[in-house]
């Protein structure tokens, strides 16, 4: 249904109750609502329509991922709205991309009530995201996106070393690796990610918006492996042009943003 006749939708899932919400002021815009929680939006109409901070970001990420506006071989596991990999689908044509998703019941909610567009090839697995990385082939993948979260927390299972350095054998020589992590104040999170990372990676970058690297809030910072050189700067310029303003941590500030702070080894 379209403009003010659309109306809202509601389902039981696997993981409690999501809902799809539909936003007066664009026509074809829904949030993904997860047990109370905005999880993602989606513009079916312009899926590089991007009102969320944390898509913005990784879609700047996305951006710099292998050439320019060529095609990219993706993995995402955790799905959402699937906002990235529509992003991706249409700014990047030609992108296969593979989504996992352990809950089978959002899943099909969200491709019920938004629906894929016409040719992008996105293909979703029914899986856990720690027993589908171990069946990926080697050196597949220009870009990985880690964002699972289960009742607010992420899964120990693909917070490690272990699961970095199955996620690192799967992509390609540039590929990178990317955690999204759902922060509160102080940043422990995201300082145990990068820590863990750089076990992993020789390259380790961190990307936030400036109130979030301040730790004076609770949000989504992006910490990114790769076995090339990162171009941090590349990324941010990418993100200005999303109206996102960001900073990044790698190198020696880096190693003094997570002084004392100890990897996750299993």
């Amino acid at each position: 249904m379209i403009g003010d006749d659309r109306l809202d939708l509601d389902a039981r899932v696997d993981s409690g109750v999501a809902q799809l919400i539909a936003d007066p002021g664009h026509p074809q815009g829904w949030t993904l609502v997860v047990n109370d929680v905005a999880q993602s939006y989606v513009d079916l109409a312009d899926p590089t329509r991007l009102p969320m901070m944390y898509a913005r970001l990784l879609a700047a990420v996305a951006d710099s991922a292998g050439a320019a506006a060529m095609p990219l071989r993706a993995l995402h596991l955790g799905a959402g709205g699937l906002t990235l990999p529509r992003y991706i689908a249409a700014t990047r044509p030609g992108s296969r991309q593979t989504v996992v998703e352990i809950d089978r019941g959002l899943a099909e909610f969200v491709r019920y009530g938004l629906p894929l567009p016409p040719g992008a090839e996105i293909s979703i697995e029914l899986d856990d995201a720690a027993d589908a990385i171990l069946r990926q082939p080697p050196g597949e993948y220009g870009l990985i996106v880690s964002d699972i979260y289960r009742g607010g927390r992420m899964p120990a299972a693909v917070a490690g070393v272990p699961f970095a350095e199955r996620a690192g054998e799967s992509l390609a020589p540039d590929g990178l690796f990317v955690v999204n992590v759902l922060d509160a104040v102080g940043l422990l999170g995201t300082r145990k990610a990068a820590a863990t990372l750089r076990v992993v990676f020789p390259h380790v970058a961190v990307i936030a918006t400036p109130p979030m690297l301040r730790g004076r809030r609770d949000g989504n910072v992006l910490v990114i492996g790769a076995r090339v050189p990162l171009r941090p700067q590349r990324i941010l310029a990418a993100a200005n042009r999303h109206d996102a303003t960001a900073r990044s941590l790698s190198g020696d500030d880096l190693s003094t943003f997570i002084a004392g702070t100890a990897p996750i080894t299993e």
